[in-house]
């Protein structure tokens, strides 16, 4: 394991690399010896190469663990990682919308372990993206995906957020025929 310390005014920060190659900042000034963001800027100033190419790297591990439905994996990069830089986009996708798309391709749609994963790692649930700005309950509910769509709720999705053209999830579930979302999501209005 290598280490490296950076001093800053009357903070410490320790960064220690990890055999997989994983950087953890770990506090010094903090009782607890708490794991926390290693993508941020101090990084930047202490091993900028490293910090570009880590970057990299977990843009693709997240990608794999989201494209494979490898919960396993998603938990691990989790534990080491501050979510918080680490939400950044997937493909130029939001993380929680690449993630319910890549489950809706998939033979596995019933299983939502990953988002499970992602929503309680406090990514923002309304987060929209595209030239129809969509959020994850518009694209479940317009692919009728009622367990994606309750989870999405239940975390606290806005059922009346709309797209630009003025459609709520609701309504693009109606339009689809998914009469299950349809009363799923009127009832909780």
């Amino acid at each position: 394991m290598n280490t490296v310390v950076s001093r800053s005014g009357e903070s410490t920060e320790i960064y220690e690399k990890y055999a997989d190659g994983f950087w953890i900042r770990r506090m010094s000034d903090s009782s607890a010896d708490t794991i926390v963001d290693l993508l941020g800027e101090s990084m930047r100033q202490v091993l900028p190469e490293e910090y570009a190419q880590q970057q990299d790297k977990f843009q693709s591990r997240w990608k794999e663990a989201i494209d494979q439905n490898n919960a396993e994996l998603f938990v691990r990069l989790a534990s080491l990682t501050a979510w918080i830089d680490a939400q950044a986009d997937v493909e130029n996708e939001p993380v929680l919308i690449y993630a319910v798309r890549k489950n809706l391709e998939s033979s596995s749609a019933d299983k939502t372990e990953i988002i499970e994963h992602i929503l309680r790692a406090g990514v923002p649930v309304n987060q929209t993206h595209g030239s129809n700005p969509q959020s994850a309950l518009h694209l479940a509910a317009r692919n009728g995906n009622i367990s994606i769509v309750r989870l999405l709720v239940r975390a606290g999705a806005n059922v009346a957020l709309e797209d630009a053209d003025g459609n709520t999830a609701e309504d693009l579930a109606d339009e689809n025929n998914h009469e299950a979302i349809v009363e799923y999501l009127d009832s909780v209005d």
